[in-house]
């Protein structure tokens, strides 16, 4: 019985991942500058509700860190077992 392991392909989605993971950084840190942004941008939206806004906005933001933090450490453990399974492969195959 034989199992194959496509370490190439884990080592890619991986790969995928943690470069995706970087991509939602950047584009979460240009967001919420924008949102913190809003009452110097002199719009027609000040006040009150604008500062609740940004206030609710900012207390969200730690939710989506903590699943881009997540959505790196899954990347970062599939490049990891790929390597793993890679030195294995070697090992056996000795």
């Amino acid at each position: 019985m034989a199992i194959n392991i496509d370490t190439k392909k884990i080592r890619e989605n991986g790969t995928d991942l943690v470069n995706l993971s970087k991509e939602m950084t950047e584009i979460l840190d240009t967001m919420y500058e924008k949102i913190n942004d809003l009452p110097k941008a002199g719009g027609s939206w000040e006040g009150e509700s604008t500062d609740a806004y940004i206030k609710n906005a900012n207390l969200d933001k730690l939710q989506y860190q903590t699943f881009i933090k997540d959505f790196y450490a899954m990347g970062k453990y599939l490049i990891d077992y790929a390597d793993h399974m890679d030195s294995v492969i070697g090992e056996v195959s000795k």
